[in-house]
């Protein structure tokens, strides 16, 4: 016996509740029908919740995560720092991109009303979905990612300016301020060993690139 397609079940389902959506015109409606498809996803504390991977347009992940974070749906877009030319000059800028073009992660409560809701979100296409339903992400998985994006693992500074050895630097240490060091070498292209002077005492640690700020 030839078990069903769990997957091609629930996105059916998805499009029939799309497909009655659009047969219910007025758009008020539609808005209604839109936040409380959201709300279902949002939950509440003692919602059963798990993140999943939002696909979103060309250029729209940070407008995505916004419009749903205003929904008081938990996201997360993981960014990186990356070393771009400014043009005419010789100089180095460092922006903020996504890691994952096109790709928002969000922790929702996993049923047919939230992925509707999802997908209608402007700027949004679907969830991921694999052979068994939309796909989820283990919690381990995403504080793993979030460390690594935290410690700059990510960031694209291959072009950024390198200091000497030797020269004095400063850097930013979460709310703890400031910190002041030496440079020492580096860590391939994406950090460098830093001679610091924390709390008196002097450590040599790995700061990113993109951290680095050169002392007057």
């Amino acid at each position: 016996m030839m078990m069903p397609n769990s997957r091609s079940f629930e996105e059916a389902r998805i499009l029939e509740t799309a497909r009655q959506l659009d047969e219910r015109d007025p758009d008020r409606i539609k808005m209604r029908m839109q936040e409380k498809f959201l709300a279902i996803a949002a939950g509440n504390e003692q919602s059963e919740k798990q993140w999943f991977v939002l696909k979103t347009a060309n250029k729209q992940e940070k407008a995505v995560s916004q419009s749903v974070s205003n929904f008081g749906i938990e996201t997360w877009l993981p960014m990186k720092s990356e070393a771009r030319s400014v043009k005419y000059t010789m100089k180095k800028k460092v922006v903020q991109v996504p890691i994952f073009n096109g790709y928002v992660f969000v922790r929702v409560v996993p049923c047919v009303e939230s992925w509707v809701g999802l997908s209608r979100v402007d700027g949004a296409i679907s969830l991921i979905f694999g052979q068994h339903g939309a796909i989820v992400v283990s919690d381990k998985y995403i504080n793993d990612l979030r460390c690594l994006t935290d410690v700059g693992s990510f960031n694209d500074l291959k072009n950024f300016p390198r200091y000497k050895n030797g020269e004095r630097v400063s850097f930013p240490v979460g709310s703890a301020g400031v910190f002041d060091g030496v440079i020492e070498g580096y860590v391939g292209t994406r950090a460098a060993r830093v001679l610091a002077f924390i709390f008196g005492q002097q450590r040599t640690i790995e700061v990113p690139l993109a951290n680095l700020i050169k002392s007057a």
